[in-house]
């Protein structure tokens, strides 16, 4: 911090303390039950460097966490312990598709359709009802929202494609499974389609099996609307590059918070 005036403070992004899932090696060298200790300590010592410092320089230092809106991996922090280190927590509610089958990828609401262990809890309100259930303040949540489709080929011509077994996840310009949003426009052959129960939009190809999974200014705009009425802290996206020249998906959640 000793470039005064450069800085809010610090966001960690931690995915995640004793998530062993993504390959991560245990003991040692990877994650270990011990991390979920770690990290409320890891914080209580940001916390406490935050705050010497901004005494110093007259100043308030943030600090903020990126989080997982998968019940497996924040259930395991000692919300108790860290929330009241935080200025907000930046929820992760978006990429919410496990492998095997197309769903909405940043769902508002569950699917009474869905099928499925964890179908129930993969939406936006499952995860903030948790997270103030575990005592993390509603002004302190920001919910997390996509600027890009997440997407699979190979998707059978039923249901408009919604939870399909698809074949692989769609190439896109940002890589296997993501595309930019402002590239959808360009797509051709494609039809949209709203679920009004999940709050989720799509884009379907049924000649080429192609699915993405994204939100528009439409479904942002209801987005929105839940965000004020849970009185949550704000709105956060990732990432502004995703967005169109018009900064058409910004633009949407600007208005909203208005």
């Amino acid at each position: 911090m000793s470039a005064k005036g450069v800085f809010d403070g610090i966001d960690v992004d931690w995915e995640y303390p004793t998530d062993c899932s993504a390959g991560v090696k245990a003991g040692a060298e990877g994650c270990v039950p011990e991390d979920t200790a770690n990290f409320t300590l890891l914080l209580a010592e940001f916390r406490r460097q935050l705050d010497e410092q901004g005494k110093k320089d007259g100043l308030r230092y943030q600090l903020t966490i990126a989080s997982s809106a998968w019940p497996d991996d924040y259930t395991k922090y000692e919300w108790q312990k860290i929330h009241p280190l935080l200025d907000f927590v930046n929820v992760m509610t978006y990429g919410l598709a496990p492998p095997g089958k197309t769903r909405p990828q940043s769902a508002l609401y569950k699917s009474a359709s869905e099928t499925g262990e964890f179908a129930p809890t993969l939406n936006t309100d499952y995860a903030v009802t948790r997270y103030m259930q575990e005592g993390v303040p509603a002004n302190k949540i920001v919910m997390g929202v996509p600027f890009y489709a997440h997407g699979w080929t190979g998707v059978p011509n039923i249901n408009n494609g919604l939870y399909q077994k698809p074949g692989a996840l769609a190439h896109g310009s940002i890589g296997n499974g993501s595309e930019q949003y402002s590239k959808l426009k360009t797509l051709r052959g494609f039809h949209l389609f709203r679920d009004a129960e999940t709050v989720s939009v799509s884009l379907f190809n049924p000649l080429t099996g192609v699915f993405w999974s994204f939100d528009d200014p439409t479904s942002l705009a209801l987005k929105m609307d839940y965000v004020k009425k849970k009185n949550l802290a704000g709105v956060m996206f990732w990432e502004l590059s995703g967005d169109d020249e018009n900064s058409t998906l910004l633009k949407a959640i600007y208005r909203g918070l208005r």
